[in-house]
């Protein structure tokens, strides 16, 4: 496994954590080269990429950037697996009133009517 973060606090608290488990064979982690790059060159191919609330903490549109340098990581056949938040959360919402995203995507009409 290998595994990247932003936060040295968080690499180095994931390392200690598996360290105390009695996995760090099977470990490696880093701090990413950027906010756009998985991990530094020679770590992949990998068999699948897991993307943790991590588009949510990328600026703009590179987060695009950041999934296609995450594809290109994968072995044939792998999987690149995404969790984030959701429509309409606050980065969402923040970067379209900059309009840094599709402001289509945001309602018109605040009063909306909902019906079953």
């Amino acid at each position: 496994v290998h595994a990247t973060d932003p936060s040295p606090t968080a690499v180095a608290d994931t390392v200690r954590r598996v360290e105390e488990a009695g996995f760090s064979d099977r470990l490696t982690a880093e701090v990413p080269p950027g906010l756009t790059r998985p991990c530094s060159p020679g770590h992949g191919p990998f068999d699948a990429v897991m993307a943790l609330f991590t588009l949510s903490a990328i600026p703009g549109g590179d987060d695009a950037v950041l999934l296609s340098a995450a594809a290109g990581e994968l072995r044939p056949g792998g999987v690149l697996l995404l969790r984030d938040c959701g429509l309409y959360d606050m980065r969402h919402l923040r970067d379209a009133a900059r309009g840094e995203r599709d402001a289509t995507l945001l309602p018109t009409n605040k009063s909306s009517t909902h019906t079953s």
